[in-house]
């Protein structure tokens, strides 16, 4: 199985390799899940080959959306829409890494970003709310864990892009 890049880079951050970009975990952007009823889950319209949400090793695919993926992939229609955006608008419980950090996404040297496309798409939420990086507190608390949540709010609040953690107490 191909090697899911969005865990490896996750792992790293587990591991106390974190690198973010603070310009974009500063911006405005309060994806909700009340927002995404609002937009309809527009940033994951129109763009398969953009976005390919796989589900990693380990990562488990919940009974609700395995009508959604084929080969541990989220399905996406001859449009290029996700097929999971419905059961997302209304739960979002289960989905791959991409999904539950999207917006945020890793560029390819593994810096925790706003992807490009959240910018420009006409999103609602954009410019609205907390900074994304309190705003979506909950989805990176559950993908990192509270201690390197901490950490990433101590890097952008200081304008620190890069920090290693050190292993010695």
């Amino acid at each position: 199985m191909e090697k899911n890049k969005y865990k490896y880079w996750v792992d790293l951050i587990k591991a106390g390799q974190i690198k973010i970009s603070t310009k974009c975990l500063s911006m405005r952007l309060s994806c909700t899940k009340e927002m995404r009823a609002i937009c309809n889950g527009a940033c994951c319209r129109g763009h398969n080959s953009v976005m390919l949400p796989t589900y990693a090793d380990g990562e488990e695919v919940i009974q609700d959306v395995e009508k959604y993926v084929e080969d541990r992939k989220v399905k996406f229609d001859k449009d290029g829409n996700c097929k999971m955006i419905e059961y997302c608008i209304k739960d979002g419980a289960g989905r791959p890494i991409e999904c539950k950090l999207a917006p945020l996404g890793f560029n390819k040297s593994g810096r925790l970003i706003t992807k490009r496309w959240a910018w420009f798409r006409p999103c609602p939420a954009y410019g609205k709310g907390e900074p994304i990086y309190i705003s979506m507190k909950d989805c990176l608390i559950e993908t990192f864990g509270e201690e390197i949540y901490k950490t990433i709010c101590w890097m952008v609040e200081n304008n620190i892009q890069d920090y290693v953690k050190s292993n010695t107490k």
